[in-house]
Order: structure tokens, then C-alpha cells, then sequence
């Protein structure tokens, strides 16, 4: 049997690129009801974003004359009138594409919608005859042919399902697994699952659902911890997201969603652990910043929620102290910390600023450091409200002035805390992204790209360091935030404001390979 990969890859490239809009799901019935991820795409728009559309003629004409001597003239018609008229190809591939995985069913795979099953069969049969595939059979209400004797494409009216075994031996137990969900209704399908139905009324470039459950067991752990829940079912939450090209930048967003209502409390009560930023202090970082963030802190309801997990009170021993509850009840507002340098040494330079609404905190702590304080840990009182710690080379400066907390280890900051800088992160771009937040980061990869230490391991590295330099340079930043809705996102901004950021990526890509 021939190979087929790039074959059927590129026909089903070219389909995509001459033809139109996305059309409504009839075709979902056979994703299993626990399948724990299902991705969808919207491939029309994706291959107009990356500027394929633009080359679809070329590209066309290319292939259907490296095609016209390696197939035989019937295969070659058959090629020709499909690339005219796409639905002869028996898919519809202006409808969305699914991609799922399950715990009942081990094998990655895609569903695409069919538009015509006896047109998809002579497709099949035209590929069987070349030796690209075997040929049709027709089981209990559905058809399959074989690729690659690894490969399998299954169909039916509505449906067709494409996947992969690891090997040959495996391709039985997968015919009898698709035969399953070539049988199923909706009603025992994923579109009874509610998660599936919020993801369904999306409409973006990419679509996904993910049950949390599908976290590899390593990281559930920590994941339970930061929902400060140790003994919740994973299983009943899923993220719901969505992911965008536009022009001059890439954008996810995902929330958390769950039908249980103690979930759902859990979910709200940790919400009213932050409040929205306030962004009070932007004007004292620079606008060469590295990286940035910062939290619009709650203490007081942080510190409830700690009091109620059991884990992290085991975690805190001190945590019901006196002196834990002023501190954490201290916060009140915006806490922003900053990276502003590395030197050669990789060693860098932090600032951070906290509101407080205790001035005394501090004193609190320095009075009760011997029980703080571990061996080889060191603090200092400087003067009123200002410190320093010590351990080992390691020297933090810290102290509150008015209202605010500050901590630095850089001295060249000293002389001006709570003082404006100029230029400050108050004119960069970013700034608009932080209303209706209550979590906000960004990394300046500009900045990064321009410390004498990255350029001097860009230069000594190679051609394939000078690659990732090249990529990186695109690249204005990068900023995940949260938002008080509970709606997290996550961005990746370029340099280049004015093209699609599909396209941009695409054409990076070919330039490396020679394309």
C-alpha cells in the first residue's frame, strides 16, 4: 500500500482553502458522553488567517501537476473534480472539526462532518484503487477503510471519525470501540454533557472543553491546593475556552465551569479573596520592566479561606496565630511586584509595593522574628518602619511608608520609593488590559531580548539559538491576567500590530525551512 499521509493532507488542505463559512453542528453524536477533552476548529478561518486563501490558486495548481504523474487518469479526475467542487470529496469541511479524547475510547481522534455518504465512499474507492487505502467495508450501519494499516477513516450519514492505533494488533478492539459510537444518540452523547453545550455556542477560531479530571495525577495535587479544596472531584469541573488569531496578537480564554453547587461556592468564595486592581502602582516601576505582576489582595477573606482548608492549616503550623491573622488582615488592595533587571550573573533586581492598612504590621513581625526566622536568617531595623533581611549574599530591603509596603534589594531604588519614574509602566501598552482585573502579569520580552546576557547567548549559540532569537524578536510581550467574572486570559502580543498573528507565525516557519 502506498503512503498516504501527505496525500489525503494535502486534498484535505486544499478543500479547506476554496471554501466558505461555518455551518451548524449535526454531527457531534459520536463523541462519547465522558470524553474528558473535545477541541473543535474552525478550519475556513484559520486557513484565511494564515493567508493560505491567498495562494489556494498556486498551491492548487502545484499539487494537481505533481499529482497528474503519480496517479492513474480516472484518480487524477476524480482529484480535479473535487478540488472544483469540494463536496464531491462526500465531507463537509466548511463545518467545524472536533477532535476528542476519552477514557473509554484510548485513541486521539478527529470527526468531521459528512455531507454525502456515497460521495465519500467513491472518494475511498478512487484511493483503494491507487493503493492508498484498502477498500470500503460495510459493517452495522456504518463504512471504514483502512490507511497505512494503522490508519482508519469511519463513516456514516452524519459522521465520519479518523484515528490512529500504536500498531497493527491494535486495529480490531478499534473497529469494535468506533462501532460504538457510530451507534450512539445524542441524548448519550457529549452533547448531553453541559459543558459541551456552553462550548458549542462559541464560535472562535479554536473551541475546547477539558474535564479537570484529565490532569495528569502529578499536577492534580497542586491543583486542588490552589483551589484550596484537597478532597474535590476533578470530575465535576471542567475549563471552557477559546482560542483567537488576530491581527498583531494570539489570544486564550478560559473559565472554570461546574454544575455542582458547593464547586460553584467554593469557586465564588475564593473569588472574594481579591478585589479589582487598582493599578496605584504603576508610576513606580519602569517601563523597561521585565516581568510584572500583581493581585488586588483581600487578606482578610485569604485568611479565612486558609483557616477552612485543612491542608493548609497542616501546611501553616502558625497559621492560627496571633500574628498570622494581622498579617494577612493587613492587606488591603493591590500587591505589585516586579523583575526590573538581571545582570551577567543572572542574578536580578526586584521591587514590589503592597497596600496596607496597619502601618504597624512590620513591627509585629520584628518583634516576633525569633519565631519566625529560621538559621541563617537575619533582620535588621534600620530605622522607623525600615528594615533589612539577610541570608547568606541575599539582602532585602523592606519598610512602609504612608500606606504602603515596599521591598526592594536593589539600593539604587531606595532614595526613590513611592516616588513616580519616568518613563513607568503607566505609557506602556498594557495598561488598558488591566481594568476589570483582580490578577495581572506580563513578561516584556522586548526588554528581556535587549539584557546583555541573553544577546550574548543568542550570539554564541548557534544557528539554532538564532532562531529562537529571530522568533522571540517578534514578540512585543506576553500577559496573563484573571478577571473579576472569573474569566482568565492569557495573550501574545507582537510586534507587528498590522498582520494576522497566524500569518506571521506561518511565514516564520517557512522562511526557516526554505519555503
Amino acid at each position: 500500500m502506498k503512503k498516504t499521509t501527505p496525500f489525503l493532507s494535502v486534498i484535505i488542505l486544499l478543500i479547506i482553502l476554496i471554501t466558505g463559512c461555518t455551518k451548524k453542528m449535526e454531527y457531534t453524536s459520536v463523541i462519547p458522553a465522558d470524553a474528558y477533552i473535545v477541541g473543535s476548529a474552525d478550519a475556513v478561518a484559520l486557513a484565511e488567517k494564515s493567508g493560505l486563501l491567498t495562494e489556494s490558486k498556486s498551491a492548487k495548481d502545484k499539487i494537481l501537476t505533481i499529482l497528474q504523474h503519480g496517479i492513474s487518469p480516472d484518480a487524477f479526475k476524480q482529484v480535479e473534480k473535487i478540488l472544483s467542487s469540494p463536496k464531491e470529496s462526500g465531507l463537509d469541511l466548511e463545518s467545524r472539526i472536533f477532535m476528542f479524547t476519552a477514557s473509554d475510547f484510548l485513541y486521539p481522534a478527529w470527526v468531521i462532518k459528512v455531507d454525502n455518504n456515497s460521495k465519500l465512499t467513491t472518494t475511498l474507492d478512487f484511493l483503494a484503487k491507487e493503493q492508498f487505502a484498502t477498500q470500503v467495508d460495510k459493517r452495522d450501519g456504518y463504512s471504514y477503510s483502512i490507511i497505512d494499516n494503522t490508519k482508519i477513516i469511519a463513516y456514516n450519514d452524519n459522521s465520519a471519525i479518523i484515528t490512529a492505533v500504536n500498531n497493527v494488533g491494535e486495529m480490531s478492539d478499534l473497529i469494535f470501540s468506533i462501532a460504538k459510537l457510530m451507534k450512539q444518540d445524542a441524548a448519550n452523547s457529549i452533547e448531553s454533557v453541559p459543558a459541551f453545550k456552553k462550548m458549542s455556542k462559541e464560535h472562535e477560531d479554536i473551541d475546547f472543553m477539558a474535564s479537570l479530571a484529565a490532569i495528569p495525577e502529578i499536577y492534580s495535587q497542586q491543583l486542588k491546593s490552589s483551589l484550596l479544596a484537597p478532597d474535590i472531584d476533578l470530575k465535576d469541573i471542567s475549563a471552557i475556552g477559546k482560542l483567537n488569531f488576530d491581527k498583531g496578537k494570539v489570544v486564550l480564554k478560559f473559565e472554570y465551569f461546574t454544575e455542582d453547587k458547593d464547586v460553584q461556592e467554593l469557586i465564588n468564595k475564593q473569588t472574594e479573596a481579591t478585589k479589582e486592581l487598582s493599578r496605584e502602582y504603576l508610576g513606580y516601576f519602569p517601563e523597561s520592566t521585565i516581568a510584572y505582576a500583581s493581585v488586588g489582595a483581600n487578606g482578610k477573606a485569604m485568611y479565612s479561606l486558609i483557616l477552612d482548608n485543612k491542608d493548609l492549616r497542616d501546611m501553616m503550623p502558625s497559621a492560627n496565630s496571633k500574628v498570622a491573622k494581622e498579617v494577612f488582615d493587613a492587606f488591603d488592595g493591590d500587591i505589585s511586584v516586579a523583575i526590573t533587571d538581571v545582570n551577567m550573573n543572572a542574578n536580578s533586581s526586584f521591587l514590589a509595593y503592597a497596600a496596607v492598612d496597619d502601618t504597624d504590621i512590620l513591627n509585629v513581625l520584628y518583634t516576633n522574628k525569633d519565631s519566625i526566622l529560621t538559621t541563617g536568617q537575619q533582620v535588621t531595623k534600620l530605622g522607623d518602619n525600615a528594615f533589612i533581611f539577610e541570608m547568606g549574599n541575599f539582602k532585602a530591603y523592606y519598610g512602609i511608608k504612608g500606606n504602603t509596603m515596599y521591598a526592594t534589594n536593589d539600593t539604587r531604588f531606595l532614595d526613590n520609593i513611592c516616588k513616580e519614574i519616568n518613563p513607568s509602566l503607566k505609557e506602556a501598552d498594557f495598561v488598558k488590559d488591566l481594568r476589570g482585573k483582580n490578577f495581572f502579569l506580563i513578561i516584556n520580552i522586548g526588554s528581556i531580548l535587549e539584557l546583555p546576557m541573553i544577546k550574548m547567548v543568542a550570539s554564541m549559540g548557534g544557528e539554532e539559538y538564532q532562531m529562537y532569537y529571530h522568533f522571540a524578536s517578534m514578540i512585543d510581550y506576553f500577559e496573563m491576567s484573571n478577571a473579576i467574572d472569573n474569566v482568565s486570559e492569557m495573550k501574545l502580543i507582537l510586534k507587528d500590530k498590522d498582520t494576522n498573528a497566524l500569518k506571521q507565525m506561518i511565514d516564520f516557519a517557512r522562511q526557516f525551512i526554505g519555503m
